[in-house]
C-alpha cells in the first residue's frame, strides 16, 4: 500500500528517522497519518494508497491514483476513514484533469467552467461558479482558492457569476 509513511512505521506506531523527519517538517500531517492508519487496518490491495490529503472546514480531500480501491466495496473503506477522522471524506483522482479535480472539490455546487489564463508570470485558473450556488460550496471561497492553488500548482481565482 502506498502512503506518505513507510509500512513498518504504520504497523508498529513507532517512527523511523525518515518518517519522523517528515512528521517534524510538516511534510506529513496528522490527518495523513490517521488516513494511512485507517487504510492499513482495512487490508487493502498493494496498489491502493493515497498521495496526500488536504483539509476543508467540514471535510478532508484524499488524493489518490486508485480511487476505486480507496473507496472500497460499497464505500466500506472511505466510511472507515471518515469514522477515524470524524469528518466527511472526498476521494479525488490524482491523475484526473484539473477540470475534473475542481469539479469534485466543489460538489454539491455546480461548476460552470474553468478558464486557463496565460499571463507573463505563468498560467492562472479562473473557476466559474453560479452565484446562486455559492451557499453550496464546501468551504469559504477564499479557503477554496488557497486549497485549489495548492493542488493545481498555479494561482486560482473563484469567480461567482
Amino acid at each position: 500500500m502506498k502512503t506518505p509513511l513507510c509500512e513498518a512505521c504504520l504497523a508498529t506506531n513507532s517512527f523511523c528517522a525518515s518518517c519522523q523527519r517528515k512528521l517534524d517538517a510538516g511534510e506529513v500531517t496528522r490527518t495523513e497519518l490517521a488516513i494511512a492508519q485507517a487504510l492499513r487496518s482495512e487490508n487493502l490491495p498493494a496498489q491502493a494508497g493515497f498521495e496526500r490529503a488536504l483539509e476543508l472546514k467540514d471535510a478532508v480531500l484524499v488524493f489518490t491514483l486508485t480511487p476505486a480501491a480507496v473507496i472500497g466495496r460499497g464505500g466500506k473503506t472511505v466510511k472507515a476513514i471518515a469514522k477515524a477522522l470524524g469528518k466527511k471524506v472526498k476521494i479525488i483522482d490524482e491523475a484526473a484533469e484539473p477540470h475534473a479535480k475542481i469539479s469534485e472539490v466543489l460538489l454539491p455546487a455546480r461548476m460552470l467552467g474553468v478558464n486557463t489564463v496565460f499571463k507573463a508570470g505563468g498560467k492562472e485558473f479562473h473557476v466559474r461558479v453560479p452565484r446562486a450556488e455559492a451557499r453550496l460550496l464546501p468551504d469559504a471561497p477564499l479557503a477554496l482558492k488557497t486549497l485549489m492553488s495548492a493542488f493545481l500548482g498555479a494561482p486560482t481565482e473563484i469567480v461567482l457569476e
